[in-house]
């Protein structure tokens, strides 16, 4: 290192070296010269259905888990039932919780916003048949409506 203005006899600019000034940040791009976003990626595609079932699998509301089992047995009843393809369909859907955390397995129907708690085999098969099937509520289980 040559010598500069800065040295100091003792040395201790060897310890603590000057630095070059830092250069200034360029600038922003001005917004005309941003480069475009990439282009968008096609979207899926998803048929039109007519109901969504949610249904709560956890351990909260129900602590054996017989929301898993349901779930299980709502693809069968759905297909027994002829509901799983064409703009009547229904989707199904499973959640680990729906802020209940009592009288479960909880099962949800939408768009209708109906809640049921307490949900066996045989009143799940009642809830496809009856509320899914031919539009009736099976009101005796309903504990929430939106």
């Amino acid at each position: 290192m040559a010598p500069t203005a800065h040295d100091r006899a003792d040395g201790a600019h060897k310890l603590f070296p000057v630095r070059a000034p830092r250069q200034a940040r360029r600038p922003p791009l001005p917004l005309d010269m941003t480069p475009p976003p990439p282009a968008p990626t096609a979207l899926p595609r998803m048929d039109p259905y007519a109901r969504h079932v949610i249904v709560c699998t956890g351990g909260f509301c129900s602590t054996d888990r017989r929301g898993r089992a349901l779930y299980a047995q709502l693809a069968a009843l759905l297909q027994r039932e002829g509901m799983l393809f064409g703009p009547g369909r229904v989707k199904r859907g499973e959640t680990p919780c729906l802020g209940v955390c009592a009288g479960g397995p909880i099962v949800v129907v939408y768009p209708e916003g109906v809640w049921y708690a307490g949900v066996t085999s045989a009143l799940l098969e009642r809830i496809v048949v009856e509320h899914l099937k031919a539009g009736r509520v099976v009101d005796e289980a309903v504990f929430h409506r939106l």
